[in-house]
């Protein structure tokens, strides 16, 4: 059985094969919803004027629907899109998105990584929280953690004020495997080097039962970010670039990576959705599959965390708005390349108070994995203070 049917309709004069198709229908889910047509848009489907008022005809049908919504085009995708950016997520995700909700911050199961004493986080808060407290020896800020069984990994950013690198220098792969020191990765191969801007907004995913990262760098020969694929365990670098575009002239940010039928695919932009897909593991060759990346805006939702399989076509994950750094949850279907999102930010409420200057404030989980319990999926949000 289903969880949800759509079905539409005129249903201008309801009669007993409406009513045979729709019974028929309400027994392979749990819910049906209706779009139905208004009565402006039927005069043009139909060419008639002897309608039954809209009012009429939902109450015709509505002992039949868990929902109804009105469609009032000839052509109803607008009106289905509409109602699944507005309704379909709270059932999904199985909560009410709203400007006014928080999440609740788990206080008794987090990590806190990159401290440094009084400098984001007060001695008192530090002392209150000393077990789940871990300084980093490296630089003043730590962002996009990375943790698992075997590897630590984050990125080093503001970094300047050490001068054995240039003050140019923004961010830095920093890599622990095991119980071994940090090694701090300094990409100078392919022109992604610190005096460049170094390694930015990191993105992890598994592939091919590997471990990569995903990051943008800025080249020397360019004002211009571009994208870089890592892989961590054999300490491999490559540039992406799209076959048949120069991408050097147009703005590289972010790629959300997934993998689709044992093939790894980044969603390029949300606005105005790009999707490329990874054709040459040795040189970092895509292709487009879907979208144009000259179209991308960072107007709305972009960027975004690795999207995780949930079920048949579909993934989840979370793509962020812009000022402050919120994170926004996001449905996607790789088969047909579309995606939902409530554009609503969650904000998260934690358990000490962040010393910060700055407005921008980032809320957002970099890396987003999932585990298996008896074959129903978890979702688990990994938080790290930025």
């Amino acid at each position: 059985m289903y969880d949800f049917i759509f079905t539409i309709g005129c249903f201008d004069k309801l009669h007993k094969g409406h009513i045979k198709l729709l019974n028929s229908i309400k027994k392979q889910c749990k819910k049906l919803i209706i779009g139905i047509h208004d009565n402006d848009s039927i005069q043009k489907l139909k060419n008639i004027t002897d309608i039954d008022p809209l009012e009429i005809r939902k109450k015709n049908i509505e002992k039949y629907a868990f929902d109804i919504f009105v469609i009032n085009n000839i052509d109803p995708t607008n009106a289905i899109r509409e109602y699944i950016s507005k309704n379909f997520l709270k059932e999904l995700f199985n909560f009410k998105l709203s400007y006014s909700n928080k999440i609740n911050f788990d206080y008794d199961n987090f990590e806190l990584y990159g401290v440094a004493p009084n400098k984001y986080i007060s001695n008192e808060y530090l002392n209150k929280y000393k077990s789940r407290c871990h300084e980093i020896p490296f630089g003043i800020r730590s962002k996009h953690m990375y943790i698992d069984n075997n590897y630590k990994i984050f990125n080093e950013r503001n970094f300047g004020s050490n001068k054995i690198f240039s003050s140019k220098g923004i961010g830095r792969l920093i890599i622990k495997k095991g119980d071994s020191e940090y090694i701090p990765k300094i990409f100078n191969n392919l022109n992604n080097n610190t005096n460049y801007g170094g390694s930015e907004d990191n993105r992890y995913i598994i592939f091919n039962n590997e471990l990569y990262v995903i990051f943008n760098g800025k080249p020397n020969d360019s004002d211009i970010r571009q994208m870089y694929l890592y892989n961590v365990n054999k300490d491999k670098i490559i540039q992406l670039y799209i076959k048949d575009i120069d991408i050097k002239k147009i703005r590289q940010k972010n790629w959300s990576p997934y993998i689709y039928n044992n093939s790894l695919y980044f969603i390029y932009s949300y606005c105005k959705l790009c999707v490329v897909k990874l054709i040459n593991l040795d040189n970092g060759e895509c292709e487009i599959v879907h979208g144009n990346p000259s179209l991308f805006t960072d107007k709305d939702i972009f960027g975004g965390t690795n999207l995780c399989y949930w079920k048949d076509d579909l993934y989840i994950g979370f793509g962020h708005i812009k000022d402050p750094w919120y994170s926004v949850p996001i449905l996607y279907n790789a088969k047909i390349f579309q995606y939902i999102s409530s554009k609503t930010p969650m904000i998260i409420n934690l358990p000490f108070k962040i010393n910060s200057n700055t407005k921008r404030i980032v809320q957002y989980p970099y890396n987003f994995t999932k585990k298996s319990i008896n074959m129903n999926y978890q979702y688990v949000i990994k938080i790290y203070v930025q």
